[in-house]
């Protein structure tokens, strides 16, 4: 049976009991549709399948090649022209997928947040029923959409009166905290926001607001290097960088987390005040090998 007109590259022939359209060139110039539904398609030199034989059922280790193998070679080869599109193609392309995070930040210590949050993507409430259905993921880029809260009163400036700006920045596999904001400029990917205010005094100052005029949440935006790596904890466990491959159970808590999400700012606030707040989104890739 012929579709699209008689001049159309595809035909429908049955494997397995079910009717299946391929393209006529990968049933040979002397397979009628007849053969093609009783025996499925042909293979190997003649359906120009490189390293299959199409004279013989039995493949390299002695298996029957059944149709659904036969079927899995010839859609192989058709790789992701159209034929892709019409259903042609076995298999899936890796789920993408944004999972968001609520988080609020608050003050390591009186007048201080120094605050690490490792980016571990088993935080969200989707990952158990992702990791039910797919085998590995992989980390693709992550934002910060947050407000950060201000002290209107005055109070002692540090010592750098830069560390009264508010930083936020990601750093691949060091948990450590930052000790300044000049400390956390030295991560290639950080965001540093000035906040609206004056000196009060000499010794003192008073930053009223770090929100924008625009009135929308700040945005920190990050992503891994493309370059795969390795890295070794001082434990001596072998984990694999940010932005590679990974089995699903080793992601974030189960494992090693995907970077560190670093916070300073110095302020007039007590300790465990909070002073973020935003929503994380973590973007991933997930796919199985079956």
């Amino acid at each position: 049976m012929t579709f699209f007109g008689s001049d159309s590259k595809l035909k429908t022939v049955t494997v397995d009991d079910q009717f299946v359209l391929v393209p006529k060139s990968s049933l040979g110039s002397g397979a009628s549709g007849a053969a093609a539904s009783a025996q499925g398609p042909v293979v190997g030199s003649e359906a120009g399948v490189k390293g299959t034989d199409a004279k013989s059922s039995v493949s390299d280790r002695g298996a029957p090649v059944t149709p659904s193998v036969r079927l899995a070679a010839l859609f192989g080869k058709l790789g992701t022209g159209r034929g892709a599109t019409m259903g042609l193609k076995l298999g899936l392309k890796p789920l993408r997928i944004a999972l968001p995070i609520s988080l609020d930040i608050s003050n390591t210590a009186g007048n201080l947040t120094a605050a690490v949050v490792a980016v571990d993507v088993t935080s969200s409430t989707e990952w158990a029923a992702l990791a039910s259905l797919y085998d590995e993921y992989r980390f693709v880029r992550g934002w910060f959409q947050y407000q950060p809260f201000a002290n209107n009163a005055g109070f002692t400036s540090p010592s750098s009166t830069s560390d009264t700006m508010f930083l936020v920045s990601w750093d691949p596999v060091d948990a450590t905290a930052l000790s300044s904001v000049r400390n956390g400029c030295e991560l290639a990917q950080h965001q540093l926001l000035a906040g609206a205010g004056a000196d009060t005094t000499a010794s003192a100052i008073s930053i009223e607001s770090f929100v924008p005029s625009t009135a929308h949440p700040q945005v920190f935006r990050w992503k891994p290097s493309k370059a795969g790596a390795v890295t070794v904890s001082a434990s001596g466990a072998v984990n694999s960088w940010p932005g590679m491959w990974k089995q699903v159970p080793t992601a974030g808590s189960n494992g090693a987390p995907d970077g560190y999400l670093k916070f300073y700012n110095y302020n007039g606030l007590a300790s465990a005040t909070r002073v973020c707040t935003g929503v994380l989104f973590y973007e991933v890739e997930l796919r199985s090998r079956k």
